[in-house]
């Protein structure tokens, strides 16, 4: 599973361009539950599936509050502006963000975590899973063998 994550998933969230800080890459987890494979990973992996709805409340008041705190108090918000040379626009860029959502939202969302499920993904899963299962299989024959000749 990890090598999904390391050959599928991480380039392909690099190309979507949504790597900001790689903090999302970085916190990628792949576990086992009973056979099945699991990989979580940052809870706003939401936003950069789906984007960010604008503000509910749509006064400037609303929009103005929310920005403000984005700009000022919310430190990935504030790593992301530096990242991008942006920092003088941290305010402006929050109310944008507020009146009418992320582009991702705008969009209509991404395939970061559909791309798991296309069939040419799937393919490259299967054709990898069974390249393991030869080298194990090609491993225990050999172990095998060598242990025949030794008795």
């Amino acid at each position: 599973m990890q090598w999904t994550v390391d050959n599928i998933l991480i380039p392909h969230f690099m190309a979507l361009g949504l790597n900001a800080s790689g903090e999302w890459v970085n916190s990628l987890k792949v576990r086992d539950d009973n056979g099945e494979g699991i990989i979580s990973g940052r809870k706003y992996t939401e936003q950069l599936v789906y984007g960010r709805r604008p503000n509910q409340d749509q006064t400037h008041k609303g929009k103005a509050k929310w920005a403000y705190g984005m700009a000022n108090f919310n430190d990935k918000f504030i790593q992301w502006l530096q990242i991008r040379g942006l920092t003088d626009y941290g305010f402006q860029i929050a109310y944008k963000i507020a009146d009418e959502g992320t582009n991702i939202y705008k969009d209509g969302g991404t395939d970061l975590i559909e791309i798991l499920e296309k069939p040419e993904t799937q393919r490259r899963i299967s054709e990898h899973m069974q390249g393991l299962y030869a080298v194990q299989v090609k491993n225990f024959l050999e172990r095998e063998i060598q242990q025949a000749w030794q008795r």
